[in-house]
């Protein structure tokens, strides 16, 4: 049997988005192991998909590599040190599915007949051996462009494009716990909801008083008890909470992770921010209602799984920067508890949503997920009546992705109410001037290559050097002075720079390929947008 490694020891929730991956090797005819961070010892034998957990201590080898003053170097051999074991086994696959430095060294390390994801070239500079997970790392440099789930985006670096659901094995002790805690609080006709109120950062946080609210509001129309739920350093919320739902089971804090799940499977819903216990709702079944704030981007992180709802503040700084430390939290406050109660009414009774006109939606955007016709998740909007301008640019540009990820397009038929018409053509003649550089670096890099061998030419070739320098700075300008240019030429100059050449007409040959690539991709998005002009125009001179 085929043998694989997947590396991974990010956060609880990245391992429960994983379990899709890890059970697409499986059925492909591998045995699946899982480099993770022993930190999460309670949560790992519960992923599906693994056959082998291979605990890996970050606080002791990698942590102290990440201060400042220590250099790779002295990471390279720390990592040789306790992994060296592991290049011994000789997988025939090794995923990195961390996306970092450090991991990128431990895939190196690793080594395997092949590897996917961020790895180490043979002089220790960082390379990426695979579309996906470039595309991931091309994803962050303009992050309200990415419309792919980060499940997606996994599943798909193995090369298997089946589709599996996010995944936990809860254990029948844990189920029997779970039922004794709550046999003496639920009553036989009252609706359990769980409620989640802690996050990883205060940013991501909905304040605990409006969630008070929104149950309040449940209560009066349908039998609700609530249970709190959360780790241990949530327990001074979980308690704040308590204090304002009296009544209220609290167990922030109280369970293991086992019993967390179990919990969790037992409730109607769970009300929650963008953090860990959301997804493991994702993983066993139960409807999560996900308040997605902060620097959380719900295209990238909503529960993966059909009929879940995200709520989003319209503020236009929403998202934060990931590294942006906010300290006036309006996306938090501009989401009024009415507009979580009347999802959460709504998931209780099993109704659709309905968007009425009492201006409780007004600040918020509200989502639906389902799959499109690929498998791919998305996110439906409930609260825009047509699609917005930036929303259909984004989503003409993850199909072109998806073409140039070779994904088999399944066109959908669109609804012309939603899906109204819009005049690109600032974007069409931004992207044609891409397509132009694009073609001179195309045909430069061309006649380097029947040049590079001809002594006699040393002066040209530093003069077609210099050129194709010029061409690199001009599409840079241009991704900084066009942010939706940034994923499509972020992606080219990631590849350009993962080029391993023997001779100068090697490279000189790749590098005229990568940018054919760019007209490629520029033009697929161009004939897209213009479609989609033609059909304003027309409505234009009818009306």
């Amino acid at each position: 049997m085929k043998r694989a490694l997947v590396i991974n020891t990010t956060r609880m929730g990245d391992l429960i988005q994983s379990t899709p991956l890890m059970q697409g090797l499986q059925a492909s005819g591998y045995e699946v192991s899982l480099l993770y961070s022993e930190g999460f010892h309670e949560i790992a034998p519960m992923l599906a998909g693994v056959d082998h957990l291979i605990p890996f201590s970050l606080a002791e080898i990698v942590n102290p590599l990440v201060v400042q003053g220590a250099n790779y170097f002295d990471a390279y051999k720390a990592l040789s040190a306790s992994l060296g074991r592991l290049r011994r086994e000789n997988f025939d696959l090794v995923i990195n599915a961390t996306h970092s430095a450090y991991s990128a060294m431990m895939t190196t390390i690793i080594s395997g007949a092949r590897t996917t994801g961020l790895t180490c070239d043979q002089h220790g500079k960082l390379t990426n051996t695979n579309d996906w997970a470039r595309y991931y790392l091309t994803s962050q440099a303009c992050r309200e462009t990415n419309r792919f789930n980060l499940v997606d985006i996994h599943r798909m670096m193995s090369g298997n494009a089946g589709a599996f659901p996010v995944k936990l094995n809860v254990p029948n002790k844990a189920n029997i716990v779970a039922d004794q805690i709550l046999a003496g609080y639920v009553e036989k006709d009252s609706i359990l909801i769980g409620i989640v109120p802690g996050a990883s950062t205060q940013e991501k946080t909905y304040p605990v008083e409006a969630v008070a609210q929104a149950v309040d509001s449940l209560g009066s129309s349908v039998p609700v008890k609530t249970v709190i739920l959360g780790a241990k350093s949530e327990s001074a919320l979980g308690g704040t909470l308590e204090r304002l739902l009296p009544g209220s089971l609290n167990l922030c804090g109280k369970t293991d992770i086992a019993t967390l799940a179990a919990l969790i499977s037992r409730c109607r819903l769970i009300l929650s921010n963008d953090t860990g216990p959301m997804h493991i709702a994702a993983a066993v079944g139960t409807t999560v209602i996900d308040i997605s704030l902060g620097s959380a981007l719900a295209s990238e992180t909503a529960p993966y799984g059909a009929g879940h709802y995200v709520i989003e503040s319209k503020i236009g700084c929403h998202p934060c920067l990931p590294r942006l430390h906010c300290t006036h939290f309006t996306c938090g406050r501009s989401i009024p508890p009415e507009a979580i109660a009347k999802v959460a009414g709504a998931v209780i009774v099993g109704k659709p949503v309905v968007i009425d006109g009492d201006g409780c939606f007004d600040s918020v955007k509200l989502f639906r997920t389902e799959f499109d016709r690929e498998g791919f998740l998305k996110l439906v909007s409930l609260t825009e009546a047509k699609e917005d301008r930036n929303a259909m640019l984004y989503r003409s540009m993850q199909q072109v992705w998806k073409e140039i990820l070779d994904v088999e397009l399944q066109e959908e038929q669109e609804n012309s109410d939603y899906y109204p018409s819009f005049d690109f053509t600032d974007v069409i003649d931004t992207f044609t001037k891409v397509v132009e550089i694009a073609r001179i670096g195309r045909d430069s890099s061309a006649v380097m290559v029947n040049l590079a061998g001809e002594s006699t030419q040393v002066e040209t070739l530093k003069q077609l050097a210099g050129a194709l320098q010029e061409i690199d700075r001009s599409l840079a300008r241009i991704a900084y002075a066009f942010p939706y240019t940034m994923p499509f030429l972020t992606q080219f100059t990631s590849m350009k720079g993962s080029l391993v050449s023997a001779t100068l007409a090697d490279h000189a040959s790749m590098t005229s390929g990568l940018f054919q690539n760019l007209e490629n991709w520029s033009t697929a998005l161009i004939a897209r947008l213009e479609k989609n002009s033609a059909v304003f125009n027309r409505r234009i001179d009818a009306a």
